[in-house]
């Protein structure tokens, strides 16, 4: 049994490596039933199923037929999940309860921001008629930054957009969503220090959890007791199994089967409930199916094993949603308990006998001992055995993470969780016990906090993210895994930090220059050996969405992993400096200049003449030549290694481009991302670039890049690239007619994939 529910949850894993046409899926499916009643081949039927499963989820999921609509359409939504309000905008997502234009169907999921400060927050299950601008889902390719259109894929939005007016159809309601919403809004009016912190240990939710708290508790490895965990789904199941005991006690249950099934039952029940006000998350999910199957084992007198119940809780959640593979929460959740699986149980062939250490039968205070060191050394399995996924998806490591988690668990789970929950689950119905368990979950939170500060001081270490590197890290976590003498394994895990932990590779000679996909905007990062110039960090947009956060600083610390040497700021458009603050907060950067004064940030101005030397790359600066204002005012910067160059020159246009001293040059980052109003047909032959790259957003509103000035670099002989068609582009002195895009990869949920073609 546990090797076919292993089978089928390797198969529809592995179906997301590449997607098959349904017809090829269905073959696999019949050759697996064929092979499924003989026991010595039920690894591969199973094997085989689970992969036909995969694979016909994975063409649903991308069988959209939307396109894009050039003007607003009308949609009739029904709300799902629950609205979120960042500043004057709101954020929600929804299912098409009609047909709409441009290829969208009924039932196509959507998601949608509304910027309307007066707008009242759209109720879960209500139906709207909307005016909106759509787009088919897609979203920036950049390596080490979250993968927001895996995201869309996973959740099965086929379009995004924006409102532009509406009104609601339909008042229904969805009972459980909506009774979530209102705890949100009645702890967001209780005026709680920490309420955000609160709502998210009781429901899963994070919409209150201000953006400063939630990147201190990403960067020290803490967020996930702030996300609903499989401890507070095992606390709820039980305190189930409890109440249901004393109720067999009080009744007159003598039958032991009967006694089982029926505290089996509360625990099942409290699980599931559990599970329910917190929104059936990934980790919810597992945590809750394992409760219940162990449950379920323990009413018919059966121990079922620990690798069993967890092969049986992949194998149903991927039942049950076959993309869950897509969601970073899976991989964690399930690797987190698999590690602690594959450490306590016992060996020898079976795991009947359960999970855990052998019993102690010595005194109070030893017991206690043995308990707490158990919990440290749990906590160390945590640490070494889960490093290597977390490192591959966060991309850094904080090396107080164990500490920091070894204090917190207890406070959190004993304290803060209870708390929380049952305030919250009280306000409603008994405000005058509620509001103390809340204002107690406060105080508590408000010294969990205090410590999560006290080690976000301390630097992360970056994670090398080559996937040999990550490989590597991998096996040597599995190796501490093993049933080894203590000293081998504390050489795995030190060797596998050793492994994670190196600066990722530098250019060894010459530079590299990588242009971020991020929208309408510019973010590049030019790296020798030993520096780094950062040139400009994106926008920042009303919704509060940040560029600096969400793509500029992942993929320095991923590509990088050094400090900043050098943030230049071409001008102060938003679209060039909205993310500065927060690159400024969350990385080191050692200088900061800019070609205009930017408010907020002090720099020292960025002139003509200017020229320094690294790693033998010689920086020089060719503009701006005297005081400007607006887009002549960029810093135009050429990079030189020998006779092979590239110029980064922001949005200067046709009066500064004629002043330009520009030579020719192998890599160009075109002027004002291809606005007509640059890019004259002198500076063209001027530069003469080998590749030009266009820093635009898909679909962009400017037109950009316009198709005279593309055609301009034609003729000069420019291979073309676009950040919005290849996604980041990275590009190498070393290897001057290479580029690397993040678009030119095997990812199915990757909508368009382009290669330079051009």
């Amino acid at each position: 049994m546990r090797r076919a529910l292993a089978g089928f949850a390797i198969g529809v894993i592995a179906a997301h490596a590449q997607p098959v046409a349904p017809f090829a899926a269905a073959i696999v499916a019949a050759g697996g039933t064929v092979l499924l009643p003989w026991r010595r081949w039920r690894f591969c039927a199973a094997l085989a199923l689970g992969a036909a499963w995969g694979w016909l989820a994975v063409d649903a999921a991308l069988a959209s037929r939307a396109t894009a609509c050039p003007t607003p359409v009308d949609l009739a939504v029904r709300i799902q999940g629950l609205p979120v309000r960042q500043g004057q905008t709101l954020n929600f997502q929804g299912a098409l309860a009609a047909d709409a234009a441009c290829g969208l169907t009924r039932g196509d999921g959507v998601r949608l921001s509304w910027v309307d400060a007066e707008q009242p927050l759209p109720r879960p299950g209500q139906r709207w008629a909307l005016t909106a601008r759509v787009r088919p889902s897609r979203a920036a390719a950049n390596p080490h930054a979250f993968d927001y259109e895996r995201w869309l894929t996973r959740h099965r939005i086929v379009a995004t957009g924006y409102v532009v007016a509406g009104q609601l159809s339909v008042d229904s309601r969805d009972a459980v969503d909506d009774f979530r919403l209102r705890l949100r809004e009645r702890i967001a009016a209780a005026g709680l220090a920490h309420g955000g912190m609160a709502l998210a240990l009781a429901t899963g939710d994070g919409a209150l959890l201000p953006p400063a708290a939630w990147a201190r508790l990403r960067d020290t490895a803490t967020v996930h007791l702030f996300v609903i965990s499989g401890l507070h789904v095992g606390m709820f199941a039980a305190l189930g199994m409890a109440f249901g005991n004393l109720l067999v006690r009080a009744t007159p249950l003598t039958r032991r089967w009967r006694a089982r099934g029926l505290a089996a039952a509360f625990a099942i029940i409290s699980a599931l409930a559990y599970a329910t006000l917190a929104g059936w998350s990934l980790p919810v999910t597992r945590a809750a199916t394992m409760a219940c199957i162990g449950a379920l084992a323990a009413s018919v007198g059966r121990r079922m094993g620990a690798s069993t119940g967890l092969a049986a809780a992949l194998a149903l959640v991927l039942a049950i949603d076959p993309l869950a593979p897509l969601d970073t929460g899976f991989w964690l959740s399930f690797l987190a308990v698999g590690a602690l699986v594959a450490f306590f149980a016992p060996r020898g062939g079976s795991d009947k006998a359960g999970v855990g250490l052998p019993p102690q039968r010595a005194g109070f205070g030893r017991r206690w001992l043995t308990r707490i060191g158990a919990v440290v050394l749990a906590q160390a399995v945590v640490c070494v055995g889960f490093a290597p996924a977390l490192g591959t998806f966060v991309g850094h490591f904080h090396p107080l993470s164990p500490l920091t988690n070894l204090a917190l668990i207890p406070i959190v789970t004993l304290a803060a969780a209870p708390l929380s929950a049952g305030g919250a689950l009280l306000l409603p119905w008994l405000p005058t016990l509620g509001e103390p368990l809340l204002g107690a979950a406060d105080a508590t939170l408000g010294l969990v906090l205090r410590i999560v500060e006290l080690a976000a001081a301390a630097p992360t270490i970056a994670v090398d993210p080559r996937p040999q590197t990550l490989a590597a890290a991998g096996a040597l976590a599995a190796a501490f895994l093993l049933p080894l003498p203590l000293g081998s394994r504390a050489a795995f895990a030190a060797a596998m930090f050793v492994v994670m932990t190196r600066a990722p590779p530098a250019p060894a000679s010459g530079f590299e220059v990588a242009t971020l996909d991020v929208g309408q905007g510019t973010a590049i990062l030019v790296r020798t050996a030993r520096h780094a110039l950062l040139y400009d960090a994106g926008a920042r947009y009303p919704s509060g969405f940040d560029v600096g956060d969400a793509i500029v600083t992942p993929y320095v610390r991923g590509a990088h992993g050094r400090d900043v040497t050098e943030l230049v700021l071409s001008h102060a458009d938003i679209d060039h400096v909205g993310g500065a603050p927060t690159v400024l907060r969350n990385l080191r950067v050692r200088g900061v200049s800019a070609g205009e004064p930017v408010a907020g940030i002090e720099a020292r101005a960025c002139r003509r003449g200017d020229a320094w030397l690294w790693d033998g790359v010689w920086f020089r600066t060719l503009a701006p030549a005297r005081r400007e204002t607006g887009n002549d005012a960029s810093c135009v910067i050429e990079v030189a290694h020998g006779e092979r160059r590239a110029l980064l020159t922001g949005d200067i246009e046709r009066t500064v481009e004629a002043t330009l001293p520009v030579r020719p040059v192998q890599l160009l980052i075109a002027p004002h991302h291809g606005s007509r109003t640059s890019s004259t047909r002198s500076f063209v032959q001027q530069a003469r670039p080998r590749i030009v790259v266009f820093s635009a957003g898909h679909g962009n509103r400017f037109g950009h890049p316009h198709p005279a000035v593309v055609e301009r670099y034609r003729n000069v002989g420019a291979h073309i690239a676009a950040t919005a068609t290849l996604g980041a582009i990275v590009w190498r002195s070393a290897e001057p007619e290479r580029l690397l895009a993040g678009r030119d990869d095997w990812r199915h949920w990757r909508r368009e994939r382009r290669h330079m073609a051009q």
